[in-house]
């Protein structure tokens, strides 16, 4: 009957499901390559110019503390230089240094051990009013006479030093008993050959001294001699 016939009725037909048109979605793909090709190249030209950034500020770093470096070493080197022309010009020592010479082929050993200790006495108290590690006079074959301060067990007497030419004020380095020591030195009258004789300002060249170059420069110091690090 009719009511059969409605239950049996075909369902209406479903529409089709809408599917973007392909150049839209073409379209999006394409930008969205282009986008990440931008970002990329931008994050790339972003990174060289802060690298070249860093190392430009790295490098004026440098050559601004290699600079003050310089400046210090100047100040300290002159510094040096003055003490160790005043000192040498120490009329007590010079006179006690003159009077060994004299005396150093003569067979009078208690004599000359007189002296060395005058010599020793008078070093002595000139260093008390130096902040040096140490003093060292040596006669005109580089031989120590005295050594005086707190490094003064560093340089035994009758020891040879290896010091080079000195005509005038010159600086070296020397290794001793572990320690390595820069070397301000003048000779003490080079024109009066009945004094001939140098006078050494030591400065360790120790963790102290590396101390004093951070503070100056505001940075990290190693000091380096043949390759070696001394300090830091």
């Amino acid at each position: 009957g009719p009511a059969a016939s409605g239950a049996l009725a075909a369902p209406p037909p479903s529409r089709p499901r809408s599917r973007p048109p392909r150049l839209l979605v073409k379209t999006l793909g394409v930008t969205f390559a282009m986008v990440a090709a931008l970002l990329v190249v931008v994050f790339v030209v972003v990174y060289l110019m802060v690298r070249d950034q860093v190392r430009r500020t790295v490098t004026d770093n440098l050559e601004f503390t290699e600079r003050l470096y310089a400046a210090v070493e100047a100040q300290h080197e002159s510094a040096l230089r003055n003490q160790t022309a005043n000192v040498a010009e120490n009329p007590a020592l010079k006179a006690a240094l003159g009077a060994y010479v004299a005396q150093a082929d003569s067979p009078d050993v208690g004599s000359r051990n007189q002296l060395l200790t005058t010599i020793a006495s008078e070093l002595q108290r000139v260093a008390s009013r130096f902040d040096s590690d140490a003093l060292i006079l040596v006669d005109a074959r580089r031989t120590t006479l005295a050594a005086a301060g707190r490094s003064a067990d560093r340089w035994p007497i009758g020891r040879t030093l290896s010091l080079g030419a000195t005509t005038e004020h010159f600086d070296t380095i020397i290794t001793t008993a572990g320690e390595t020591f820069r070397i301000a030195a003048v000779p003490l009258s080079p024109s009066d050959p009945t004094s001939a004789g140098t006078l050494c300002i030591a400065t360790s060249l120790d963790h102290h001294f590396a101390e004093g170059l951070k503070a100056l420069a505001r940075t990290d110091t190693a000091i380096v001699n043949d390759h070696a690090v001394l300090a830091t």
